[in-house]
């Protein structure tokens, strides 16, 4: 980028460039915080928001190792970070007490946290669970990422297995600017 038109404005450490083709950039303390291109603003500064996608439908399923909540998100520059938050609520209809189930945060299969673990275990059938995330993530890409809630489950001693309903779950990405 050639420096024409160098100006320091009012605010400490802000510096404005014009590049000759309309397009400013603005640094502040040599930092890129926003560019101002004929396409629009794009926004820079670390912490920014900077795209959010979400999936509040839940793939019910009652069998093990289950996929119940995925969503893609596709990051707009390398150096973001990815918020991850979640939530899923489910009743426990079959299987002995010694039965439970554990789930996972993966990113394109692969485990970035466990986030469920012994939920149901000692309990009756009927009995509800809430479980919730929050991860942050640094996927150093642009390159899509899918990011999903696992779920899996135990059984023990002569038991059938466990059946488990699903009923409400969410999973959100939000990219932050870094």
């Amino acid at each position: 980028m050639a420096l024409i038109n160098t100006t320091t404005t009012g605010v400490l450490g802000t510096t404005v460039f014009g590049d000759g083709t309309g397009d400013l950039t603005i640094q502040q303390n040599g930092v890129l915080v926003n560019k101002i291109t004929s396409t629009g603003l794009t926004i820079h500064r670390p912490g920014t928001v900077l795209q959010t996608v979400a999936n509040t439908t839940i793939t019910s399923s009652t069998s093990a190792n289950a996929v119940v909540l995925t969503l893609s998100i596709t990051p707009s520059s390398a150096s973001s970070r990815i918020l991850l938050l979640g939530a899923l609520e489910g009743e426990r209809v079959l299987g002995s007490a010694g039965n439970y189930i554990f789930g996972q945060l993966r990113k394109n299969t692969t485990n970035l946290r466990s986030f469920i673990n012994a939920a149901g275990y000692q309990q009756t059938t009927g009995a509800r669970n809430f479980n919730t995330l929050m991860f942050i993530d640094s996927p150093a890409t642009t390159s899509a990422i899918t990011y999903d809630i696992w779920i899996d489950h135990t059984t023990s001693g002569t038991s059938s297995g466990i059946t488990w309903n699903w009923y409400n779950g969410s999973i959100y990405a939000l990219e932050i600017a870094s």
